[in-house]
Formats: structure tokens, C-alpha cells, sequence
């Protein structure tokens, strides 16, 4: 989706698969973004495993995984920001066009219902 902003004109393309509602400070809707499926998944490989035992008999695994890729997110395009998932916006930390929705408005069950925000995550270099 398109809008004009005080940047220009960009274009929004959500990345998840929720829909994205964006709201502003009185609740009213600024816009509305449908998910794709499928989305851009950190891929990750499983490096290790132990097995775990309860009350004597039944067993568990917990594995150790570490994370090696990004599948399915498109390459930059300008004037375009891509709304993604957390995990996938930490592991493409050299992407600036990535944004994650923040201030989350719950409806009075606790139900996500929109965002008054984005974020873009910055990761913290040694």
C-alpha cells in the first residue's frame, strides 16, 4: 500500500501473516495491511539434543538449534518498507527497510486488535 508521508511517497507491504491494522493516539485507523502466507521464516538447524526424563518414566527432548538464514524476504526496494516478524528483522540486521509492528492496542479481552507504532531494530555490534 502506498501512502504519502513526510519522507514521500513509500509503500507499505506487510510481510506477516496477521493482518497489520495501524492506529493512531485516538484509536482511529490509519490503515489496514493483509498477511501473506507463506511469510519470511529465520531458517534454523538443530546442533544438539538431550533427553529430558519426568517422574521416572516419560521422556522429553530439548534441543539446541542456532539460526543460518532468512527465507522468502525480498530483496530491498526503494521507497519500500517490508513489516516482518521480530525474529526476522534481528537476524537481517544489515537491512534498514525492515520495520515490526510496536505499542500494541488490545481490545478489553487482551486481544491484539492493532499498533500505533513501527520499529526498526537495531543490534548491538562488539
Amino acid at each position: 500500500m502506498y501512502v504519502i508521508t513526510d519522507e514521500g511517497r513509500k509503500n507499505f507491504i506487510n510481510l506477516t501473516p496477521h493482518t497489520i491494522t495501524l492506529l493512531d493516539e485516538h484509536g482511529n485507523e490509519i490503515f489496514d495491511l493483509g498477511g501473506v502466507n507463506p511469510s519470511p521464516r529465520v531458517e534454523e538447524v538443530k546442533t544438539g539434543v538431550k533427553e529430558v526424563q519426568v517422574n521416572g518414566s516419560s521422556m522429553f527432548k530439548i534441543y539446541t538449534s542456532k539460526n543460518v538464514g532468512v527465507n522468502g524476504l525480498p530483496a530491498p526496494k526503494e521507497d519500500t518498507y517490508y513489516i516482518v516478524s521480530r525474529i526476522v528483522a534481528e537476524y537481517a540486521e544489515d537491512r534498514d527497510d525492515l520495520l515490526v509492528p510496536d505499542e500494541f492496542v488490545r481490545d478489553s479481552e487482551g486481544r491484539i486488535i492493532g499498533a500505533r507504532a513501527f520499529k526498526q531494530i537495531e543490534n548491538e555490534t562488539a
